[in-house]
C-alpha cells in the first residue's frame, strides 16, 4: 500500500505545463517498493478509473490578477477544483497581471507511482498513468492540447501502452523530438520488477511492440529508471540493478525505431562499474547526442554524487574516467541527485548535501570535458539552518538554473525556499532563498517548471490543515533581502523585538501577534531605519504568558510571512540593584538593575559624605531587568541607591584612577 504522505499526495497542489517544461521526474526510493495501489482522489465514491492523477484540464477563466482562482475540472471524477498558480519572473518577483489562460495545463505533482508527464512541444502535454480499469495497475497515456482538450485523434480513454497481465509502474518519461514521447516503467509481469518501454507519437499511436519491448529481463531486479531523449528520436534509459547482488547503475539506448543502439547489449550495459553500491540514477540527455548521468555512490563508505558524460554507445566520453568523477568533494553523505542540461555538453546537478550536521542543497555544473566551471566544491545554493532536502530544479532560459527545496529551518515543520543560479552559478536571489510557501503545516513534493522567459512556476502538495493534502494557492515568491531577526528583549509586561534588513531598504513590513488558541492580531506596520533595523515595543502584557510574533512582507498584491518568533514572558522579580561599578574605559558607573512593577523609578549617586553628585529618571518601563550608567567621577567610595515607590534599594561602587 502507498505511505499516507504518498496517498495525500494524490490531491496535490498543481503544476501549470509550458512548452518548455521538463519531464517531471518521480523521486526515486532506494529499494523497489511493494506493488502500489493507486487511491483515487479524495472526497470520491463508488467505481473510479484510475486516470491520471492530479492531471486537470482547465474550464474558460476571465482571471487576470496573480495567485486568482482558475477552475479546473479533474476528468476522473468530474470535480471542479479552484487551482492557484504564480508565475515567479527571473529576478524572484511575482508577474503583474499574470492570466493563468488556455496556454497552460494543470498537472498534480507526482508521487513516483501514479503518473507522469512532459511537454509535447506546442505547448500541450502528453501524461503517462498507472489506471486500475482491469484490477491490475497498467500504463495508459493521453495528450492534452494547449487549451487542455483532448488532442485530435487521441481516444477519451487515453491510449493504452501496456496492458500485460501483473502491475506497471513507476513510469518515466521524455520527448521524442516530434510531439511524441519515449515512455520506460518498472513491469512485473514476470513476478520480478523488469523495464518495459514504449515509443508513442504525437498523433496517439504505438510505435513500438505491443505493451512495450523489453528493456531489461534479467532475473534479477530493476527499479529506479529513469530517461533522457537522444536527439533522434530515440533515447537513453538507466535504472538500478541487482544481477551482481548489489545495487548497480545500467545503461540502455534505443533508437527511434526501437531497435538496440550499436554498442549496447540486449539487456543494457554496466555504467561505471564498481564494487560498491548505486542508487538514484538522473539522467539528461545532451543537444549534440549522449547524455549525462549521476547517481549516489557508495563507493568511499559514505554516500557520494559521481557524475559520468556518456556518448551515444554508451562509452564514457574522452577524458572521462570509465568510474565517473566526483562532482562536489565533501566530508559527509550526500544523496538525492536532480539534474538538468546546461544547453551544450554538460549539465547542472543539484543534491543534498550532509557535510554538516544537516542537509544543505549543493549545485555543480559539469561540462562535457569534466571541468567544473562552478569551483570543485560546487556552489552552496542553501546552508540555513536546519534540514533542506528533496531539491527540484528547472532551467531559466537564461543559462542558469532555478532551485527549490523542501526547508526545515524554522518550527519544524518542512517549509518551500527557491534560489536562482546564473550561468556563472552566482546567487542571484537573497542568500538562503526567498521562501515559496512558509504557512502552517509541511508543505513537500515541490515541481518546478520554465516559464520560457527565465521565471518558472512553482506548485507543490500540501498538508495544512489535516492529513491529506488538498488544493492550496501557490504563495508568491518574496524577493529582496529578507530582515533577520536580531534581538529579543522581554520583561515581565513588554517585548522589544529587533530585525535587520539592509540600510537603505524602503519597503513596508508588518507584524501581527498570536496568543495560545487565539487569532492572529495585526499589531502595527513598521518601516526600517537608515541602517535597516526594524524594531517593535509591545507593552502591557500579561507576565508569564506566551507570545508568538509574526512579521509579514508584501510580494505584489499579496503578504509573505517572513518568519515567527516565540516569546515567553518572565514573571515578575523584586526590585533588586545587581551590581554597581565602575567601568575604566570611560570613567562612569554601569549599573544593572531589576524592576518589580511599572511605577516610577530613579538612581541616584551619593559620596561618602552623604551628598549627591549625579541623579537619572529611569521612567516607568515595567517590571524586568535594565541598566543604566551614570556619569565619570573622581576616584572615590560612593554609593548607588535605587529607588521605586516606596522601595529602595543600596550598592556601593568604588572608583579608581
Amino acid at each position: 500500500m502507498l505511505s499516507a504522505r504518498a496517498a495525500a499526495a494524490c490531491v496535490a497542489v498543481l503544476v501549470v505545463v509550458t512548452a518548455a517544461a521538463p519531464t517531471l521526474r518521480s523521486p526515486e526510493t532506494r529499494e523497489p517498493k511493494p506493488r502500489p495501489v493507486v487511491p483515487g482522489p479524495a472526497g470520491t465514491t463508488g467505481s473510479l478509473r484510475q486516470t491520471p492523477r492530479g492531471v486537470l484540464v482547465p474550464t474558460a477563466t476571465s482571471d487576470s490578477v496573480p495567485g486568482v482562482a482558475v477552475p479546473c475540472t479533474d476528468f476522473r471524477s468530474g470535480l471542479t477544483v479552484e487551482v492557484r498558480a504564480q508565475h515567479l519572473l527571473a529576478d524572484g518577483t511575482i508577474a503583474s497581471n499574470w492570466t493563468p489562460d488556455g496556454t497552460r495545463l494543470c498537472l498534480g505533482t507526482t508521487d513516483g507511482v501514479s503518473s507522469a508527464a512532459v511537454s509535447d512541444g506546442h505547448g500541450g502535454a502528453i501524461v503517462v498513468w498507472v489506471d486500475n480499469r482491469t484490477g491490475d495497475g497498467d500504463l495508459y497515456a493521453q495528450r492534452f492540447t494547449a487549451p487542455g482538450s483532448i488532442a485530435a485523434g487521441w481516444p477519451a480513454d487515453g491510449v493504452p501502452l501496456c496492458t500485460a497481465r501483473g502491475s506497471q509502474y513507476r513510469a518515466a518519461l521524455t520527448s521524442d523530438g516530434d510531439g511524441g514521447a519515449v515512455v520506460v516503467w518498472q513491469d512485473f509481469r514476470a513476478g520480478n520488477g523488469d523495464l518495459y518501454a514504449q515509443r508513442i507519437t504525437a498523433a496517439g499511436q504505438v510505435v513500438w511492440t505491443a505493451d512495450g519491448l523489453p528493456v531489461c529481463v534479467d532475473p534479477s531486479e530493476q527499479a529506479a529508471p529513469t530517461v533522457a531523449a537522444d536527439a533522434a528520436g530515440g533515447a537513453f534509459m538507466a535504472w538500478q540493478d541487482r544481477r551482481n547482488g548489489r545495487p548497480a547503475l545500467y545503461l540502455q539506448h534505443l533508437t527511434s525505431s526501437g531497435a538496440v543502439a550499436d554498442g549496447f547489449s540486449g539487456g543494457g550495459n554496466s555504467v561505471a562499474p564498481s564494487d560498491s553500491a548505486e542508487f538514484n540514477p538522473a539522467l539528461a540527455g545532451c543537444p549534440g547526442g549522449g547524455a549525462m548521468l549521476a547517481w549516489e555512490d557508495h563507493r568511499s563508505g559514505t554516500p557520494t554524487i559521481y557524475g559520468l558524460k556518456l556518448s551515444s554507445d554508451g562509452s564514457p566520453a574522452a577524458l572521462w574516467p570509465a568510474q565517473g568523477i566526483v562532482l562536489a568533494p565533501r566530508p559527509g553523505a550526500q544523496q538525492d541527485p536532480v539534474l538538468v542540461s546546461d544547453g551544450g555538453d554538460g549539465a547542472i546537478v543539484v543534491w543534498c548535501d550532509r557535510s554538516t550536521d544537516r542537509g544543505d542543497i549543493i549545485a555543480q555544473r559539469v561540462r562535457g570535458t569534466g571541468e567544473f566551471p562552478w569551483g570543485p566544491g560546487g556552489v552552496e545554493v542553501c546552508a540555513a539552518a536546519g534540514e533542506q532536502g528533496a531539491p527540484a530544479v528547472v532551467v531559466d532560459s537564461l543559462g542558469g538554473v532555478i532551485v527549490g527545496w523542501e526547508d526545515r529551518r524554522a518550527r519544524g515543520q518542512s517549509d518551500l525556499y527557491a534560489q536562482r543560479l546564473s550561468a556563472a552559478g552566482a546567487v542571484r536571489w537573497s542568500p538562503g532563498g526567498v521562501p515559496v510557501c512558509i504557512a502552517g503545516g509541511d508543505q513537500y513534493s515541490l515541481a518546478l517548471s520554465s516559464d520560457g522567459t527565465g521565471g518558472a512556476i512553482a506548485t507543490w502538495s500540501d498538508s495544512r490543515g489535516g492529513s491529506a493534502a488538498s488544493f492550496f494557492a501557490a504563495r508568491p515568491i518574496y524577493h529582496g533581502p529578507i530582515p533577520r531577526l536580531q534581538s529579543v528583549k522581554a520583561n515581565p509586561t513588554r517585548v522589544e523585538l529587533v530585525w535587520q534588513s539592509e540600510p537603505g531598504d524602503d519597503r513596508s513590513y508588518a507584524v501581527a501577534r498570536q496568543r495560545p488558541g487565539g487569532a492572529w492580531t495585526e499589531l502595527t506596520g513598521l518601516r526600517p531605519n537608515a541602517d535597516g533595523l526594524l524594531r517593535l515595543t509591545d507593552e502591557h502584557l500579561q507576565p508569564g504568558e506566551h507570545l508568538e510574533y509574526r512579521l509579514k512582507g508584501a510580494a505584489r498584491d499579496a503578504e509573505v510571512i517572513l518568519g515567527v518568533v516565540p516569546v515567553d514572558l518572565p514573571l515578575p522579580k523584586p526590585l533588586a540593584l545587581r551590581y554597581a561599578r565602575w567601568e575604566r574605559g570611560w570613567g562612569g558607573i554601569h549599573v544593572a538593575y531589576t524592576l518589580a512593577t511599572s511605577e516610577y523609578a530613579k538612581l541616584e549617586l551619593f559620596d561618602v559624605g552623604g551628598r549627591r553628585v549625579a541623579s537619572r529618571d529611569l521612567g516607568n518601563p515595567g517590571p524586568g531587568d535594565y541598566d543604566a550608567q551614570l556619569p565619570s567621577v573622581a576616584a572615590g567610595v560612593y554609593f548607588v541607591r535605587l529607588t521605586q515607590g516606596r522601595v529602595e534599594r543600596t550598592a556601593k561602587a568604588v572608583v579608581l584612577r
